[in-house]
């Protein structure tokens, strides 16, 4: 077996090991080593995802193909139930176990890990003497294998039965919430199964036409493939409605460290990530269609976030706006730029609900905006990080939010100017959405940190943990090298695109008008017009929100009490 597939295999069943063994002694050695425990495991994965990462790039051969960085990727099958004409035929393996492991495999790996070994981190000291505090990390657990597992799946069908456990640990850790967040989770987890219809439909279809549903066999549809056109945009859309109805998962009111494994990346991961796994499949009614929700959703969430009370539905709602970017972003054909901005989200996003969640625990428990202000002289730590995360988010420069924002940016202008009219949305909008982002993540920092204590009794019983400061330096960092040359991860993206046989014709293809931009000698061009329109323009947006953020809520009388003007106990 190839090294890197090897040393995955092992990482995904670290978790599912240190689920098996909380649920066996985890009442009896209690808090804090449950904690610990987990931790230790997530810690493991991460090793074994770097030894993974180096032992992939210096390549290797299997079955006299040689795999590594811009080669081919590594399959592995294991054969499970044999279904079509014969055991032994390609259409026999459609019930095999498909293990598939390219660059991307590796860099989703290594930032799922970081962020988890992280989280745990920060979750032995955040729920310390909490009466589910082992229950918790026996779900976390499940919440992390069945997401690592997800990314070694090789076909579609391991795919549903991983994004099955997403949901079951989803809604297992929400039962660890109020009653209210119960009632929640359990419309949430029955309305998910819809999404699941949409991916069993497409499964069929596949089926139907291909016998199979692996990833190396999907990577190889083409226009002339035996899928009739509009069967081809079905399963582009059923799968796309499945993906999309993952982000109910964002409002499931669960413990604050899940949230930030959850918001990150488990659900941008199981639903951008599926869709990139499928691109040779988006047919371009199917990709137009993906880009305009995403455009919406990236709109709405902007717009939502803008006036919510919460400090964690508000990043939520944040979680909504770049989830629909991403969308956006893979529906016009910026297959490196979603992805690119997916894995620098987690950073960033992880940084934020963190140092949100150091301020929730401050406070004991409140979540109210109005009930903060004047923490940052007793929350300093957590005032930095989130400041960090927020001009991370906004798309500040240095930061990688702003090296991956400034790829799909690129593209949408390159698009917008060759397409002209309403493709110049892609552009425009999600500029906008950059300047609200800024506004309305400068809103929550101000409320928290800045002016007078509104709460006097919460802000006196305010401090910080030292234990939490390990975590959130360590997102504060990656959120701000995430995007550098140093880290490489944008290259990652793009050698995988160069693994995959059927990425470039799909992008080149001039009869696909979302990709248009892309073809032919105009390429050049494009993209240097999308570049000069970035640099002029979607550069901007952040610094104007956070300036205007920062001047309304500097110079507003923030009221320590209700009924009066300004953001007072009803307000925020």
């Amino acid at each position: 077996m190839p090294t890197p597939a090897l040393f995955l295999i092992l990482a995904t069943l670290l978790p599912l090991a240190s689920f098996g063994l909380l649920l066996a002694i985890g009442r009896r050695v209690g808090d804090p080593l449950a904690g610990w425990i987990a931790a230790a495991a997530a810690a493991a994965g991460f090793a074994l995802s770097m030894a993974a990462t180096i032992a992939w790039v210096n390549g290797g051969e299997l079955a006299g193909t040689t795999w590594g960085p811009g080669d081919k990727p590594i399959e592995l099958t294991i054969r499970l139930l044999p279904a079509g004409a014969a055991p032994a035929s390609d259409r026999g393996s459609f019930g095999n176990l498909n293990v598939y492991v390219d660059s991307l495999t590796i860099a989703m790996f290594n930032t799922l890990t970081t962020i988890a070994a992280l989280v745990c981190a920060f979750s032995v000291r955040f729920l310390r003497h909490d009466e589910h505090y082992v229950r918790f990390f026996i779900r976390l657990q499940l919440l992390l294998f069945s997401m690592l597992g997800l990314l070694l799946s090789g076909n579609l069908l391991q795919v549903l039965l991983f994004w099955e456990l997403i949901a079951l640990a989803a809604w297992l850790l929400s039962r660890l919430g109020p009653p209210l967040g119960r009632r929640h989770a359990v419309v949430s987890f029955i309305f998910n199964r819809t999404g699941d219809a949409g991916l069993i439909l497409a499964l069929a279809i596949l089926f139907r036409f291909l016998g199979n549903a692996t990833l190396l066999q999907l990577d190889r549809v083409t226009a002339g493939s035996p899928i009739p056109g509009r069967a081809l945009t079905i399963v582009a859309l059923a799968l796309f409605c499945a993906a999309a109805v993952k982000t109910l998962q964002l409002f499931q009111r669960i413990p604050i460290p899940a949230a930030a494994l959850v918001q990150s990346i488990t659900v941008c991961a199981a639903g951008v990530y599926v869709l990139a796994r499928v691109f040779p499949l988006l047919t371009p009614a199917a990709s137009l269609a993906i880009a305009v929700v995403g455009l919406l959703g990236l709109a709405i969430g902007a717009i939502l976030a803008l006036s919510e009370r919460d400090v964690m539905r508000l990043l939520a709602y944040s979680t909504v706006s770049q989830f629909g970017l991403m969308l956006m972003a893979i529906g016009i054909g910026s297959w490196v730029g979603g992805l690119f901005y997916l894995l620098t989200h987690a950073f960033f996003k992880s940084l934020l609900l963190l140092s949100a969640g150091a301020v929730v625990h401050a406070a004991g428990g409140e979540r109210r905006l109005s009930e903060f202000g004047g923490l940052m002289r007793k929350l300093p730590i957590s005032a930095v990080s989130f400041a960090i995360g927020l001009l991370a988010l906004a798309g500040a420069p240095v930061t990688s939010g702003y090296f991956s924002s400034e790829s799909i940016s690129v593209h949408a202008g390159a698009l917008a100017a060759t397409r002209g009219g309403f493709y110049w949305l892609f552009f425009i909008i999600p500029a906008v959405a950059s300047a609200l982002a800024g506004f309305y993540m400068t809103r929550c920092w101000m409320l928290i940190f800045w002016g007078a204590p509104r709460n006097q009794p919460l802000h006196e019983r305010a401090r910080e943990r030292i234990s939490f400061w390990f975590p959130l330096g360590a997102l504060a960092i990656l959120s701000i090298a995430g995007g550098s040359r140093l880290m490489a991860i944008d290259r990652f993206i793009a050698h995988s695109a160069d693994e995959t046989e059927n990425y470039c014709n799909v992008v080149r293809d001039p009869a696909s008008p979302p990709f248009a931009a892309f073809t032919g000698q105009s390429a050049g061009l494009s993209e240097e017009v999308g570049e000069r329109l970035f640099h002029q323009f979607a550069i901007w947006p952040f610094a104007v929100g956070i300036a205007a953020g920062a001047g309304v809520y500097s110079r507003r009388r923030l009221s320590p009490s209700p009924g009066t003007p300004g953001e007072g106990r009803g307000g925020g």
